[in-house]
């Protein structure tokens, strides 16, 4: 079998449309699925807010599947991405901010 993450990638690399790949990647109930579906969102989202529609709306587990494909939006496009104003009003943001700010610093 497979790996779904491999298959996530591919179907997002042929820009297989959500709403067909999602299936085939598993109905998001285990975290192997909610990876690979996070992972594919991650990838083809056209902007944040596409992408946690798209998680949010598919039939699995979309909380968690919305909330790794956010961060995986976050890291792959950057912080301009988001909704403007929407991470500042996120609790704890200043800290994530600087914690970030220190990593990519080190790296």
């Amino acid at each position: 079998m497979r790996n779904s993450i491999i298959i996530a990638r591919e179907l997002a690399h042929k820009r297989i449309p959500w709403e067909l790949a999602i299936p085939e990647l598993g109905v998001g109930w285990v975290a192997e699925e909610i990876l690979a579906i996070a992972v594919y969102l991650g990838s083809t989202a056209l902007d944040f807010t596409t992408g946690i529609l798209q998680a949010a709306n598919h039939p699995g587990d979309a909380d968690s599947v919305g909330a790794i494909a956010g961060q995986l939006l976050g890291a792959i496009r950057g912080r301009n991405m988001l909704i403007p104003g929407l991470a500042d009003r996120l609790e704890g943001h200043s800290a994530l901010a600087l914690a970030a700010s220190k990593f990519f610093e080190v790296s």
